[in-house]
């Protein structure tokens, strides 16, 4: 609708992370649509959703499989939005990034030429054949400290 044009200073999304056809398909079409791209739920919809939503110095807002990092910078561009930050994150410090926190921004904003990259968020540790989440994680996330302790046990060692 018209009415939301350039109405939004922070759109958030966390888009279907799978092509059509690449991957198993869950039993639920609920959690199908969720994960897969399929007609107006693609890649390049949502950034120009976003971008139509953003006022001019608003912030889109993102989480995407690093390995698709490529098709998501060229669909913000597509709809003229600029990454402006980018945040890998990744199980354990010693493994590939797997998803990417982004910001990105109307082209016509004055930002940096270049994203800024911060360092990877690394979320798990491991300790006596344990995995835990770490200290990072929790700092992003408060809300996991609670989550974890119920559903892992009443005391969640956290690295040092």
């Amino acid at each position: 609708p018209e009415d939301l044009r350039a109405s939004a200073g922070v759109v958030l999304a966390n888009p279907p992370y799978r092509r059509k056809g690449h991957g198993r398909l869950p039993p639920s079409g609920l959690r199908a649509r969720a994960l897969f791209e399929d007609g107006p739920h693609t890649l390049p919809d949502f950034c120009r959703a976003a971008a139509f939503c953003l006022c001019p110095e608003g912030r889109f807002i993102a989480v995407y499989p690093a390995e698709r990092l490529a098709d998501l910078r060229g669909a913000l561009e597509a709809a003229g939005l600029g990454l402006s930050r980018l945040r890998p994150v990744r199980s354990f410090a010693d493994t590939p990034d797997s998803l990417v926190l982004t910001e990105a921004r109307p082209s016509g904003f004055c930002g940096p030429a270049e994203p800024f990259f911060e360092a990877p968020l690394v979320l798990h540790h491991k300790m006596e054949g344990q995995t835990f989440l770490t200290r990072e994680a929790l700092e992003f996330c408060p809300e996991l400290d609670g989550k974890a302790r119920d559903s892992i046990s009443q005391s969640v060692p956290i690295e040092p």
